[in-house]
């Protein structure tokens, strides 16, 4: 404390403790509210069509409206911040859980959100009375991707397969689609598209012979 009492001469015999009061306390700012938190971003993220941010191995979601469009994440030990045009448009608590969705209803567009009440019980409803390996195939879609939007358009989509084809066939294709382990409703169209629905389940699946190609040399070339 003496020393910094002290008057000194290269100062106008102002000490310290004076030139600090004089010149550094009226310039000081009050410090943030909280202390500061280290946090990651990721620059430039593209908004996927199901109004979803990927960070690590989870998905957020964002407003509806910025489907297709850059923004930037920011991540922090208890929260995930999505700014678009340096302004914050969702604000979500951190999960660790892989495959984890956290899908905010004000994000949603007005079609989801009857979905997220009503849609997704009927759709369900519609997939147990059209048979058990159809409700299985939509329940595996449901637990394999965790996007409730890519979801709703895999039950909407074995629902124009139903008409297309009839439910005892989609029922038979599903059957057939998870004994390949197959998760993706396209699986299923083409199924019944080449009629493998009609296949007993446990015989085994046509080959699809290889194109002709000058590089491809054929199981005579090793017979020489």
């Amino acid at each position: 404390m003496r020393l910094n009492d002290k008057p000194m001469r290269g100062a106008g015999g102002k000490s310290r403790h004076q030139l600090f009061e004089e010149l550094d306390r009226p310039a000081m700012k009050p410090l943030p509210e909280e202390p500061y938190t280290f946090a990651e971003w990721q620059i430039g993220v593209r908004v996927g069509q199901d109004y979803h941010v990927r960070w690590s191995e989870q998905y957020y979601s964002v407003p509806h409206t910025l489907v297709g469009v850059k923004v930037n994440v920011k991540a922090t030990t208890v929260s995930v911040s999505v700014f678009h045009r340096d302004r914050r448009v969702a604000l979500h608590a951190r999960r660790h859980e892989p495959g984890y969705v956290g899908t905010l209803s004000e994000h949603q567009p007005k079609a989801h959100q009857r979905y997220a009440q009503y849609d997704a019980a009927a759709i369900f409803a519609w997939a147990e009375a059209a048979g058990g390996a159809v409700a299985q195939f939509l329940q595996r879609h449901i637990e394999h991707h965790r996007r409730p939007a890519l979801s709703l358009q895999a039950g909407r989509g074995l629902q124009r397969l139903s008409r297309d084809y009839g439910t005892e066939r989609l029922q038979a294709a599903c059957q057939r689609a998870l004994q390949m382990h197959a998760r993706a409703v396209s699986s299923v169209a083409s199924i019944l598209r080449r009629q493998l629905d009609q296949a007993p389940v446990n015989a085994p699946l046509p080959e699809t012979p290889l194109p002709a190609h000058d590089q491809v040399r054929g199981a005579d070339y090793y017979t020489h």
